[in-house]
């Protein structure tokens, strides 16, 4: 019995071994080396495609910045942002982005008659969060905005980004401002 052990344990730990190489495909992917998604096409090809909370700020940041001489209305934002939008999002997101924005549809105007460019502030929050899974993830974003004559107007905004496995970058497919 006792010579039958070593080779007991062995077929156990061999077992034991092969059981977790077969269980890690499951775990949530933490290491962004395993990352094989493309890069982004410029001017996102700074932002790191494997980097759910890059590619979430990069977004949010892209969707509430207001060029107007290239941007005719917010939701030009939206057409710019698309490289890093969710396909479904992106659909839905030209139709409602100015349900998302605390300035009026007038004030956009006079911003666009002055050539008055806007440039948020996003930063990640310290709010809690839903866990992260390997294909989702989601965060609590803070937005200001230091409009002329207004001063700073800030607001939170809750926000996903998705992708389909590790072969796909993140991309965000969710936003919900509070009102």
């Amino acid at each position: 019995m006792i010579a039958r052990l070593p080779a007991t344990v062995s077929a156990l730990v061999t077992l034991s071994t092969a059981a977790c190489a077969v269980n890690t495909a499951d775990a949530p992917m933490t290491d962004q080396s395993l990352c094989r998604a493309s890069a982004f096409v410029a001017p996102f090809d700074q932002v790191d495609p494997c980097a759910g909370e890059d590619v979430l700020l990069a977004a949010v940041r892209a969707l509430f910045t207001y060029r107007p001489l290239r941007q005719r209305d917010p939701a030009e934002a939206v057409r710019s942002a698309s490289p890093l939008l969710d396909d479904h999002f992106a659909a839905q997101a030209s139709t409602t982005v100015p349900v998302w924005v605390p300035i009026i549809t007038a004030r956009w105007q006079q911003l666009r008659e002055k050539r008055a460019e806007i440039h948020p502030e996003v930063r990640l929050t310290a709010d809690d969060h839903p866990p992260d899974t390997p294909t989702r993830l989601a965060r609590v974003l803070g937005i200001e905005f230091d409009l002329p004559a207004e001063g700073v107007i800030s607001f939170p905004v809750y926000a996903t980004v998705t992708r389909a496995g590790d072969r796909h970058a993140w991309r965000l497919a969710g936003l919900q401002v509070p009102q």
